[in-house]
């Protein structure tokens, strides 16, 4: 039997903020031309108040977890519409930065986590602490899991164009709480760490500061993972500092068997039935 796949296009990106209309509906066209069937978005700056608007904007299902500001934070996971997988539960934090839900697709149990860190190294440093356990206290499913955000880290030195954040203690943070999930780097076990991979960038600096984290024992085949440049307007400008991080995935459909007949047993109480078989 020749085995079947699901081939799934996952996007990560930090919008930097979508409280206008007129922005939030740009990005979604462009999530929908590039045929995103799950899409991580960082600094929605979706509070309580605009929620619905949110979710009124994207036709297929969505999930948040809402800011206290109107001008910071908030993270939202998108599906395409119609896309085939059952969410189980959603699970966020008051601030605006953590995003949990376990789904199923193609009867395989997948946490996904969408993760927006804090700029600050010190609170960066508590945050990684307590990322770790939240993730493990509310996954159905710790060995396969697909962590993806706006992490505000770089992992080593190679993944900043200068020598700033050489000294960012929080890194080891990072890199406890990723060894501790048993997760791996998608891009650093994919592709080289060559200048290519830089997610951000202002007129100075470029970094790498998103990420896909993948469980080490997850049930999925990894086909690719590349940057895209976010324009959605006539004039080539970009609504946002980040490129967008995209993983192609394959999961396989679960093959179905032959089938088999069972004996409906008020049939022996049918003396007809019986006689017709001896």
């Amino acid at each position: 039997m020749v085995d079947q796949y699901n081939k799934l296009k996952i996007i990560s990106l930090n919008v930097r903020g979508l409280s206008a209309v007129a922005k939030r509906r740009k990005i979604n066209m462009w999530f929908k031309k590039q045929g995103a069937d799950i899409i991580f978005i960082q600094e929605t700056h979706c509070t309580t108040s605009k929620l619905q608007s949110f979710k009124n904007s994207w036709c297929g299902k969505s999930y948040y977890s809402i800011t206290p500001s109107a001008y910071s934070k908030g993270v939202a996971i998108l599906f395409k519409p119609n896309l085939n997988l059952n969410v189980i539960d959603s699970i966020s934090t008051e601030d605006g930065r953590q995003l949990l839900l376990n789904v199923y697709i193609n009867g395989k149990c997948i946490t996904l986590v969408n993760v927006y860190g804090p700029n600050d190294t010190k609170e960066r440093i508590e945050f990684f602490k307590k990322l770790e356990p939240w993730v493990m206290k509310y996954s159905h499913n710790v060995n396969s899991m697909i962590v993806a955000g706006d992490l505000n880290c770089c992992l080593c030195d190679e993944d900043r164009s200068t020598g700033t954040h050489y000294g960012d203690k929080s890194r080891d943070s990072l890199a406890n709480c990723i060894k501790y999930l048993n997760l791996f780097d998608v891009w650093k076990k994919l592709k080289p760490l060559d200048g290519k991979h830089y997610t951000w960038h202002d007129k100075v600096t470029r970094s790498r500061l998103d990420y896909f984290l993948v469980s080490e024992s997850i049930n999925v085949n990894i086909e690719n993972i590349y940057l895209m440049t976010v324009i959605n307007d006539i004039i080539g400008k970009r609504p946002t500092d980040h490129k967008a991080l995209v993983l192609e995935v394959r999961i396989a459909i679960p093959a179905k068997g032959p089938g088999y007949w069972k004996l409906n047993n008020m049939h022996l109480k049918d003396k007809e039935y019986n006689e017709g078989i001896r």
